[in-house]
């Protein structure tokens, strides 16, 4: 049976400010916009968080309750 290997994409970006936005462009478009992001903010204090896919090679990472400052933000996607 043909299981499809998933290409999986990671990288890291910044953002500022108690709440937010960043749109991420991948490297590589995925065949749709069927695939998976997961995301961390790498500092405290610890944010809500969540992704948003756009297009094929487009997503929003948005946060609120990050606190102030310049925040990094971390990304892993999965998809075909």
């Amino acid at each position: 049976t043909f299981v499809a290997q998933p290409v999986i994409q990671y990288g890291r970006t910044t953002g500022s400010g108690n709440n937010g936005t960043v749109t991420v462009t991948l490297p590589t478009a995925y065949s749709n916009t069927g695939y998976v992001v997961q995301v961390t903010m790498g500092d405290a204090p610890p944010a809500q968080m969540c992704a948003t896919v756009v297009t094929s090679n487009t997503f929003n990472i948005e946060w609120s309750s990050g606190g102030s400052g310049t925040h990094t933000l971390f990304w892993t996607t999965f998809g075909t």
